[in-house]
């Protein structure tokens, strides 16, 4: 991810964005996003599901880890891992709708001010990780829109389909 961030810009990816507002898609982005930023860490979710359409919830579990060598150091990476984990769904529904849903949002973005203060992270450590999520689901949105189409459809989506669909298609 690039060094520095510049939160000015970020309005900018959504600029000639959709703006689709299907509740149900929605939510398919939302936990995709959550998705992809366990992939793009070498993890898979163990499954990640959809429960209904309309003002139900959607959810994604824990991840486990599949021996994928990226480079990370875990060691300092975790904490902003944890940060960009929760960005993730909020940044993913953006992409397709073209705006934050901070209502949709509120236990992710709880979950990522607790891991803050967990780790004892800097705002701007904070911005960072949120500024690097963007990058990650802008350089992905393939992946992106493949994930969340199909967990539309299936409801479910198990930890062969990122590996296989997500992970190895690149």
């Amino acid at each position: 991810m690039s060094g520095g961030h510049d939160i000015l810009k970020l309005p900018e990816l959504f600029r000639n964005g959709r703006k689709e507002h299907d509740p149900g898609k929605r939510v398919s982005y939302h936990e995709s996003g959550h998705g992809l930023v366990q992939v793009a860490h070498g993890l898979l979710p163990r499954f990640t599901s959809l429960k209904g359409i309309t003002g139900t919830l959607g959810f994604n579990t824990e991840s486990f880890y599949i021996g994928c060598d990226l480079g990370i150091d875990w060691e300092k990476k975790w904490p902003v891992y944890l940060l960009m984990l929760q960005f993730g769904g909020i940044v993913g529904e953006a992409f397709y709708c073209g705006f934050y849903n901070w209502a949709g949002a509120r236990s992710d973005l709880e979950n990522a001010g607790k891991e803050r203060r967990i780790y004892n992270l800097s705002f701007d450590d904070y911005l960072q990780a949120w500024a690097d999520t963007h990058e990650l689901v802008e350089d992905h949105q393939d992946g992106l829109k493949t994930a969340s189409a199909r967990l539309f459809l299936d409801r479910v989506l198990g930890w062969e389909f990122w590996e296989e669909e997500i992970l190895l298609s690149h």
